[in-house]
């Protein structure tokens, strides 16, 4: 990464620290930033020095009400596109809790079905174990292959 950019992503991520956070890998990089860059360590200390003088201080602001109205849009829109990147997850997550949950119960159940067939046909260990291997792998290789496949599809759509 160019030094330019280096300057450009710390100054992005002090503001959006101070606003909304930055993950924990962002933070980490940041703070290695400033312990080697005297400009970016001095803005940012220039940014708290601001900060806390506005919290301590009575400081009146005025804004127009456009602008009034124009910060309020662009609030409102970034909650709406938090809560529906959100929303759009949950059902990841219900659906991984469900698999986790399936696989669980269903490995220990399927691994003593096919220890019972390998030893009710005396089918050799090796056999069995590699049988039971394939079944527990196939449905999430498929499921994976599909998800690939309507990707793909999506991505040649856009």
């Amino acid at each position: 990464m160019s030094f330019a950019r280096e300057h450009e992503r710390a100054n992005t991520l002090l503001m959006q620290q101070r606003v909304e956070g930055v993950s924990h890998e962002d933070g980490l990089w940041l703070e290695s930033h400033l312990a080697g860059c005297d400009d970016c360590a001095a803005q940012a200390l220039d940014l708290s020095e601001v900060l806390q003088q506005a919290r301590t201080e009575a400081l009146s602001v005025t804004a127009s009400p456009a602008l009034v109205r124009s910060t309020q849009l662009k609030v409102r829109a970034r909650a709406r596109e938090l809560n529906r990147r959100r929303e759009r997850m949950m059902p990841v997550w219900m659906f991984a809790a469900m698999a986790l949950g399936w696989t669980v119960i269903s490995t220990p159940l399927l691994w003593e079905g096919f220890s019972w067939l390998g030893n009710q046909f005396h089918t050799p260990a090796m056999l069995w174990q590699s049988g039971f291997i394939f079944s527990w792998i196939t449905p999430t290789a498929l499921i994976a292959a599909a998800a690939l496949t309507r990707r793909e599809r999506n991505a040649s759509r856009t």
